[in-house]
Order: structure tokens, then sequence, then C-alpha cells
């Protein structure tokens, strides 16, 4: 089916499994959730890696001998810990309107970022052990390349998404999910919907498994790419949303414990 120009979120396709009237409110009437502190939050911290995948080049480049894994993670801090500074800066306004801590964003905002920034220099020492080399050719053959917060599109299936973070290597990729909280089933299917974005973006490199990290516990869970049934739903779930958001038409609202935590609550039950 071809869906012209309306691109279905990853996140609309697992919202609907939570429920089809929250998607409605969002594609449909372009309800907007409220700024809150946790959505500026997921702001800063996407900026924040936006400019880590766009400038970690250099830090790498910098490297011209094996100092040890602790001065190359202290790289990797004085960078992180001055685009932090940036960034917030430029979040000043809506930080002040809601009246939140600078310096709690701030340290939230690192403890949430350190742990991939321990990833990225441990790769980058390991790879140095490997193979003694260092600045440019330490960039250009280093393996695997982490990106993270990378946006992904399937123009066949027009669908797009944003992958928390990927391990490239020379012809394979592998995508990982990073979740807060606890395992539940949507994750699954939120990491197969990347996979079939990214075989779509990228069909020449493997892509035959991908984790869901659970950043609390620090606990990976490895999921294979092999359900055909996961994927036709994805699919299914799809095709039900544009058909939704092409035909205007509200799905009806059902009431559930989990309505009093969904920033539309208001707008449903008062």
């Amino acid at each position: 089916m071809v869906l012209n120009n309306i691109f279905i979120r990853v996140t609309d396709i697992t919202d609907y499994y939570f429920c089809p009237r929250k998607v409605y409110l969002k594609r449909v009437m372009h309800y907007e959730e409220e700024s809150t502190e946790q959505k500026i939050f997921g702001s800063i911290v996407h900026s924040i890696f936006d400019r880590i995948n766009d400038k970690e080049k250099d830090i790498i480049y910098s490297i011209k001998e094996n100092k040890g894994y602790e001065y190359i993670l202290n790289l990797y801090n004085q960078f992180t810990y001055k685009l932090i500074e940036d960034i917030l800066l430029e979040f000043d306004e809506e930080i002040q309107k809601l009246k939140l801590d600078k310096n709690k964003i701030k340290i939230k905002s690192y403890n949430y970022v350190s742990k991939d920034i321990e990833e990225r220099a441990k790769n980058v020492y390991n790879f140095i052990l490997e193979s003694d080399l260092y600045g440019i050719e330490l960039w250009e053959n280093l393996e695997p390349k982490l990106v993270t917060e990378i946006d992904v599109t399937s123009l066949k299936n027009n669908i797009i998404g944003r992958v928390d973070r990927i391990e490239i290597y020379k012809d394979e990729m592998i995508p990982y999910e990073i979740k807060s909280g606890f395992y539940r089933r949507e994750h699954v299917t939120q990491l197969y919907a990347y996979y079939l974005l990214l075989k779509d973006e990228y069909p020449k490199y493997k892509i035959n498994k991908g984790y869901l990290l659970y950043a609390k516990d620090n606990y990976k869970k490895e999921i294979e790419f092999t359900n055909k049934k996961e994927i036709e739903n994805i699919l299914y779930t799809k095709d039900k949303i544009y058909n939704m958001i092409e035909e205007k038409k509200d799905p009806g609202k059902v009431y559930k414990d989990a309505c009093k935590k969904c920033l539309f609550y208001n707008i449903c039950w008062k």
C-alpha cells in the first residue's frame, strides 16, 4: 500500500497498541503534549547525543598515542560537560518558564548520557589496543562505530522513527532500544520496527539481531529478527493508523487505569 506523503511514526504504532485514541488526538486533532520537565529533558538529551555523533570524530582525531582508558574517558567527559552547558543555554527560556532547577537538569543529563560516553571510550580504547592506530587512521578504521538517536525512514512502507543506538560494523548493524523502566512486550515491537526501517534504508548491511538495553539494571535482552508475524503486525497496525488519519475517524475512548498517567487524560475525561 502506498501511503503518499503521510508517514507513520514508530511511536504511533506502539501508542496505538496502548490506546488508538492517543494517536488520533496527536495525528488527526493535532493536540500537542504539554511541555513538561520530562519532555524538555528528552529534547535536551536528544540534542546532546546529536552533537556527540557530529563531533566524536574530532575527539578521536586528537588521540595521538595510547595514554590509557582514563585519558580517553576524560576527553569525552570534558567535551560532554561543555556540551551540556551550551545546550542548557539554548533551552533557558523553557527551563525558566517551568521554573526548573537548571543544576538538577545538568546533573540528570550527564547521568543519563554517562553510560553511553563510557561505552564509546571503552570501544575506542579496546580498538587502539588491537590496532595500534591513532588520529585520522583510528577514526577511519574504528569498529564498531557507535551512533545514537539516529533518524531512519522506510520510504517503501512510509514509516519513520529514531533509533536509540546503533553499532555499525563494516557489513553489519546492531540496533539498540534503551529503556529506563522494566521490560514490556511492546519494546520488542518497537525494536522490530526499527529493524524494518534500517533494512529499507541500509540494504547493504546485515541486520540479524538487536538489543533491548534496560539502563537501570544495565541488562541487555537479545532479540533475533526471525519473527515474520511481528513484521506483519507492525505493517497491519501501520495501515490502520493511516486509515484513521485519512478518514479522520475517532476510534473512541476506553478507560484504563493507565489513562491517569497519559498527558491527554484531561482532554478525554474532563
